[in-house]
């Protein structure tokens, strides 16, 4: 059972996250001068992906607000706000249902995660390059995709393909299936598991296609 209490530690430490963001590194990016970690995080990726404004402002800026104005009323006694953020988790207020609600946080905190993974593996645009992103952020990134391929990655034939395919900048799926002796077929089926959060898939001729690592998982894959 979650008690307040717990609800108010688990959801400070969530956020402790957010306010440790590099911001100074954020503003030196972007060119742009923040008042705070949030907001340099969220300039940083409007500037970097500009085709994507109302994609961060829906499934980035607004759940991390909603996250922290909850924060800022039940830990602290803040913000006048805080019926917007019991809407937002569709939660009634005053509640006891703690950990329901903490439910809820963590879920939406884990979209935000997915949504931000989505934009730096974003294929055939800019992406931030590692060194940009605030480094616990970046283990947090990695580690929810080592936890989507974990049972899959444990294969010994997939895990050496995708060293494989991590020791280079980017090797023809051709090419890559005769290395290991196997049909295409077999080394797309091998691959498919991993098509969502480890790799870049782009065009190369009517039969083949091009593979490789995003970039902030390549030194973990090669350590498989």
């Amino acid at each position: 059972m979650v008690t307040k209490d717990d609800f108010i530690a688990r959801i400070t430490s969530l956020t402790a996250i957010f306010e440790s963001f590099n911001k100074k590194a954020f503003d030196r990016v972007s060119g742009i001068t923040t008042k705070g970690t949030r907001e340099s995080f969220i300039t940083l990726l409007k500037k970097e992906f500009r085709d994507d404004q109302v994609r961060i402002q829906n499934e980035i800026e607004e759940p991390i607000g909603m996250i922290c104005l909850l924060r800022d009323y039940i830990a602290h006694g803040k913000n006048k706000n805080y019926e917007k953020a019991f809407a937002y988790f569709k939660e009634n207020h005053p509640t006891e249902q703690w950990g329901n609600l903490w439910s809820k946080v963590i879920t939406k905190f884990a979209e935000v995660l997915d949504s931000t993974l989505s934009l730096l593996r974003s294929k055939d645009r800019h992406k931030l390059k590692s060194a940009e992103i605030n480094k616990d952020l970046l283990e947090i990134l990695i580690s929810e995709t080592l936890h989507d391929i974990g049972y899959d990655a444990k294969d010994p034939k997939r895990k050496a393909i995708l060293r494989e395919i991590a020791s280079r900048q980017e090797i023809v799926d051709t090419d890559l299936a005769s290395i290991f002796n196997i049909s295409v077929e077999e080394l797309r089926f091998l691959l498919y598991p991993f098509s969502r959060n480890v790799l870049m898939i782009k065009p190369n001729d009517m039969n083949s296609t091009k593979l490789q690592i995003v970039e902030f998982m390549k030194e973990r894959i090669r350590t498989l």
